[in-house]
């Protein structure tokens, strides 16, 4: 009863921080939209904004290790695990420029969907073909253009916490334009709110981890699968040495 008293509480808190930020993402939007087409302005706003909560809620902490491997200007497909709906909210904490592959249902949502519309975030309709390759040119022309793509390549949220299956949306972007690959490991979203779950059940210490670039000449001859296979190594060694 106590967790559901205290997950509540934090639920109200989240959604009084969203509805009390949003006149502001707007007013950030009207101001800089005529002079940053790429919504860079908008999207660290967005990132500020939706942090104060992950700094504000007693439910866990979050600290952020390797942000220094990220240097503002340079494109690169940021790959993540996927635990919990917690992700994006821990990868915000990063503060820095990218565009999310995100799920198309959450544009039925009015605030999430006017943030995704205006940051040009990437939706995604899973298992629609031409979903899919909108997304891939999206994602293409932002990378283009410098700016990271953040992806999570198990497509969805892994039920025990394990690395899923990799798809290879973010090798072929990374592969076609030629940019490193930043692997970023979630530690501890999983066991605050399991998938499915609105109940945060253990209080722990979450990590967002910044790995080792990945240049694109060391997977320059390597197959999509083969590169697929390799980064997925180092989330499951990543895993196993925490």
């Amino acid at each position: 009863m106590h967790a559901i008293v205290v997950s509540g509480l934090a639920w109200i808190l989240f959604s009084a921080i969203v509805v009390a930020g949003f006149p502001f993402a707007i007013l950030a939007w009207a101001v800089t939209a005529p002079f940053d087409p790429g919504r860079t302005a908008l999207h660290l706003f967005v990132c500020h904004w939706l942090s104060v909560y992950t700094w504000l809620t007693p439910l866990y902490r979050i600290r952020v290790l390797g942000r220094e491997r990220l240097h503002p200007g340079r494109a690169y497909v940021l790959v993540a695990n996927h635990e919990s709906m917690l992700d994006i909210l821990a990868l915000f904490r990063l503060r820095v420029p990218f565009r999310w592959v995100c799920e198309a249902s959450l544009l039925r949502y009015p605030i999430a969907g006017w943030l995704i519309r205006r940051c040009r975030y990437l939706p995604v309709r899973r298992g629609d073909r031409d979903s899919v390759r909108r997304m891939l040119a999206a994602a293409e022309a932002a990378l283009r253009d410098g700016v990271p793509v953040l992806l999570f390549p198990e497509g969805t949220r892994s039920a025990d916490g394990s690395a899923g299956t990799f798809r290879a949306g973010a090798f072929v972007l990374a592969k076609r334009v030629g940019v490193p690959i930043v692997p970023i490991a979630l530690e501890g979203t999983g066991a605050a709110l399991r998938p499915g779950a609105l109940v945060v059940r253990d209080r722990p210490t979450i990590t967002v981890r910044v790995l080792e670039t990945i240049p694109p000449e060391s997977f320059a001859t390597a197959g999509v699968e083969e590169l697929a296979t390799r980064v997925r190594q180092l989330f499951v060694d990543r895993a196993a040495a925490a």
